[in-house]
């Protein structure tokens, strides 16, 4: 199953949701049983009140990058929403409420190359406000 390109996937199921306000799916129509081969590598955020972004959902295969396994501050920065290139990714995808794929790469602390894949989709409350974006992220080491 890790050949399949989460990115795809993701954009597919978005695809094929009833869409509500401004062509955009509720929250509430997230089933993880249907996206059952990739929900292990996604993330469900949340934009709260005071205009930060909290996770709702943290895959395990992401939930082990805190313990370690792309190492130590950069995992953290990955995930972090209140590093300004993250929540700066978050805000357009609310602010534009269209999905947004994005990929990249950086040098961890082991001097390996990581590189990343992640699509970002809107999804909104029953107020029909884009506040949630489901998200998938897949890396690897070069």
């Amino acid at each position: 199953m890790a050949n399949i390109r989460l990115n795809d996937v993701l954009l597919q199921y978005w695809n094929s949701l009833p869409k509500w306000k401004n062509g955009v799916p509720r929250e509430s129509a997230i089933n993880p049983d249907e996206l059952y081969a990739i929900w292990d590598d996604c993330f469900l955020v949340q934009l709260t009140p005071d205009k930060t972004f909290l996770y709702d959902y943290l895959g395990k295969n992401l939930f082990a990058a805190f313990e370690g396994d792309i190492a130590g501050i950069e995992s953290q920065n990955m995930f972090d929403t209140t590093q300004h290139a993250a929540t700066a990714k978050f805000h357009q995808v609310i602010e534009k409420s269209k999905p947004l794929y994005d990929e990249g790469e950086f040098i961890n602390s082991k001097k390996l190359l990581v590189q990343y894949r992640q699509q970002l989709l809107p999804f909104v409350n029953a107020g029909g406000e884009v506040i949630h974006i489901l998200g998938g992220l897949r890396w690897k080491y070069s």
